[in-house]
């Protein structure tokens, strides 16, 4: 049930799914986990130069540690880089400023420790206008080979301007087509958590949370060292299936139609392992016939364009051969993890709103699906008991701390990322 391939600056390209078998009288959902990992950092590497965009929020509610947290923070992020690297600041209320526009490091680090400490809070939050003013600076003019990355910094709602996620996410989405990712980081408890990881995930890169202001620079730091250990550019899996409705579960930035599915990945670090997590539901088919699955991974690592391919076959059969087939325990816990951290951001909501009853419901009604396969799986088992308990937790008010905790944890999970937040890393032998 599972294949993989190597290219050759070592970019891995695996695939696995659940059954092998699909049913003839009806159509078969089939679940597929695809993985790709980055490239681990060679010594002979030299690593592309990266081009920054601080894009600080300082509007009203950033006033006091926020905003004192957020600009050291990036002067420390400067810090980061080298002589070869560029950076520029922008900051935003309901007008957007340009405290340092594009520089390199070298001839822009003391520019940057007199602006810096100007920036003050003060008005509402025109985010659209202040994050496309800083895709503006690091994408003009930009060599392919540079790594540009945006990273909005925000604590609040998006209340001036374009405020509307999907139009936000869509120019992430564009700005990434260009080659400009997109990371995100959210402050306290006040911030729009389902608009930030939308323009992350459009934009193709983390969306970082910081609970309290002293947490910000950390999150800064993980985002920066992210873009200087790109090793996998510009990733993209496109899956084919005839006949089929392909269903995206895990995070990414998606088109489809009735058959394929693109998904882009955006920039990778090094030895980062991204899952896409697919639900597919097949055509009907005659016993013994075969339905194919094709995978194919682009992108750019060291050795030049990656271009690698994956299949997976599906064999037609009656309810009776289907009913015994084995079950590839490994897919079926991601696909459990996936349908779970749904339901939770979908209770999240509910709770904030008050719907405790319905959030309760979204939580039992996911368990109660993934115990009618867990079977004797002590994984799935366990996963079904704690979402039944936790189902008692949004059926009561809870602090929107605890709210956006959560949220967090289950977007990690669809971005294939460790509980913090970072990026989650094959080991390599």
């Amino acid at each position: 049930m599972t294949s993989k391939t190597t290219g050759a600056a070592g970019t891995l390209f695996e695939i696995e799914g659940d059954r092998l078998l699909a049913r003839t009288a009806a159509h078969s959902s089939r679940f597929i986990k695809i993985t790709v990992v980055a490239p681990p950092v060679t010594s002979k590497r030299e690593r592309p130069a990266v081009r920054i965009g601080f894009v600080l929020d300082r509007s009203g509610s950033m006033q006091g540690e926020p905003i004192r947290y957020a600009r050291k923070a990036i002067l420390d992020g400067i810090d980061m880089l080298s002589g070869r690297d560029e950076f520029a600041v922008i900051s935003f209320d309901d007008r957007v400023e340009t405290p340092v526009s594009l520089t390199g490091v070298t001839e822009g680090r003391s520019a940057a420790k007199a602006a810096i400490p100007m920036i003050e809070a003060r008005a509402n939050t025109n985010l659209c206008d202040g994050y496309l003013t800083g895709a503006q600076e690091v994408g003009g003019g930009a060599d392919a080979d540079i790594v540009r990355r945006v990273i909005l910094i925000s604590d609040g709602h998006a209340n001036a301007g374009v405020t509307d996620s999907a139009e936000l996410a869509r120019h992430a989405s564009e700005l990434r087509a260009r080659g400009v990712s997109t990371a995100t980081l959210g402050i306290g408890d006040g911030f729009d958590e389902a608009l930030m990881s939308a323009i992350a995930n459009g934009g193709g890169g983390p969306a970082q949370y910081a609970g309290d202001p002293d947490q910000i620079g950390k999150a800064i730091a993980e985002c920066i060292g992210e873009a200087l250990e790109v090793t996998l550019r510009d990733a993209h899996v496109v899956i084919t299936v005839p006949g089929a409705d392909i269903q995206l579960l895990s995070a990414g930035d998606v088109t489809s139609r009735r058959g394929e599915l693109r998904v882009a990945l955006g920039d990778l670090t090094e030895s980062q392992e991204r899952e896409v997590v697919l639900r597919v539901r097949l055509p009907l088919g005659y016993e013994g016939d075969q339905v194919a699955l094709t995978a194919v991974l682009t992108g750019r690592d060291d050795a030049g364009k990656v271009h690698q391919e994956q299949g997976y076959t599906w064999t037609y059969a009656g309810s009776a051969e289907n009913d015994a087939q084995p079950r590839n325990r490994v897919v079926d816990r991601v696909v459990a993890q996936l349908y779970a951290a749904d339901a939770r951001e979908r209770a999240i909501d509910l709770n904030r709103h008050g719907d405790y009853e319905r959030a309760q419901a979204v939580m039992v009604k996911v368990a109660r699906r993934i115990a009618t396969y867990a079977g004797e799986d002590r994984e799935l088992a366990k996963l079904v008991t704690e979402l039944l308990n936790e189902a008692e937790q949004w059926n009561r008010p809870t602090h929107e701390r605890f709210r956006k905790e959560s949220y967090h944890f289950s977007m990690y999970q669809l971005q294939s990322r460790m509980e913090d937040g970072t990026a989650r890393k094959r080991a390599r032998r």
